[in-house]
């Protein structure tokens, strides 16, 4: 271990479902960290139990490990929710069983915790995309800091939960996070919290995530139209009048709903989605990027992925060790 010997406790929840090989994994990348004062906590939905998937691992380093067993499994964001109440830490953070972490994530999160003004409760980093050989595909730094509400109201970008790290005070105002979202969770939970804290991003890509292993939840665009999208609105809807943002946050909302549905495939909503954006808010280039990408279908869509990913790939792509 590079890192200080002693420092705030750091809880890290790991939820996993029937993937030990990934947990082995995520396990041995919580214990590689430079960080040493680590509670790591396996939230367990798995069948079989998934405290023997880590059986004769060496994690020597991980100050304390608990497992939480489901005889229930509620989805992600329940899973998550058992994590935070069973967390003893100054800070929690979060990671998903199939990501990685590099070496340094957590010391340099609870660096700029502490750099940082008593209010920010929420410090979350960059995130690099490898393919199958570990080849770097992607780079994605993140901008948005400060008091962030009035931003995420307009759609500003975050990060999954496996770049964030969030003070437990902060987590105590604002509340957990809310298992009515079967997707979009997150995003709802960083909205509730901008507005008791302030955020600070780590613009290193401490994050290591594989292309095409988080589409399992994207894909099920019915849940996204259907639930998470109108619920969203309802929710939130009170707070953007407060700023005077209706129109902002009407048209952020449909831009995300489009993005999902060209994600998946379903471009007659991403089309309606589209124009719903446009209504909302015309001048935003973007909305009419997605509509004439809806119009042009699959192949038109996927030729923009690959052309974006192109133009994003760093020049350190053919860096195999992720």
């Amino acid at each position: 271990m590079t890192g200080r010997e002693t420092g705030p406790l750091v809880s890290v929840i790991v939820p996993t479902f029937n993937r030990p090989a990934a947990l082995r994994a995520a396990a041995e990348s919580v214990n590689a960290q430079t960080y040493d004062s680590i509670q790591l906590i396996v939230v367990d939905d798995s069948t079989t139990p998934a405290e023997t998937a880590l059986t004769g691992l060496d994690l020597d380093a991980i100050a304390e490990i608990h497992f939480i067993r489901s005889g229930n499994p509620q989805g992600a964001a329940a899973a998550r929710n058992r994590g935070i109440a069973a967390a003893d830490g100054t800070y929690v953070a979060f990671l998903d069983d199939d990501d990685r972490w590099d070496l340094e994530k957590i010391e340099k999160q609870v660096e700029a915790f502490e750099a940082a003004a008593p209010d920010v409760g929420v410090v979350y980093t960059g995130q690099r995309y490898v393919d199958e050989a570990g080849r770097t595909t992607t780079i994605r730094t993140p901008t948005t800091h400060g008091w962030v509400t009035k931003q995420l109201l307009a759609g500003a970008p975050l990060a999954p939960f496996s770049t964030v790290m969030v003070r437990a005070s902060a987590i105590e105002e604002a509340g957990t996070i809310d298992e009515r979202f079967p997707i979009w969770e997150d995003r709802e939970w960083y909205l509730r919290l901008s507005m008791v804290c302030q955020f600070v991003a780590v613009p290193e890509p401490l994050v290591i995530r594989k292309m095409g292993d988080h589409g399992q939840l994207s894909s099920d665009f019915a849940r996204i139209r259907d639930v998470s999208y109108p619920l969203f609105l309802d929710t939130h809807a009170p707070l953007a009048a407060s700023y005077g943002m209706e129109r902002a946050f009407a048209a952020s909302m449909a831009r995300m709903l489009a993005v999902a549905a060209l994600d998946t495939g379903h471009y007659k909503d991403a089309r309606h989605a589209s124009l719903r954006a446009i209504r909302a808010g015309p001048t935003n280039g973007t909305s009419w990027v997605y509509l004439a990408l809806s119009l042009g279908g699959r192949f038109t869509y996927r030729l923009a992925q690959v052309l974006k990913r192109r133009l994003s790939t760093p020049q350190a792509s053919n860096n195999t060790s992720p």
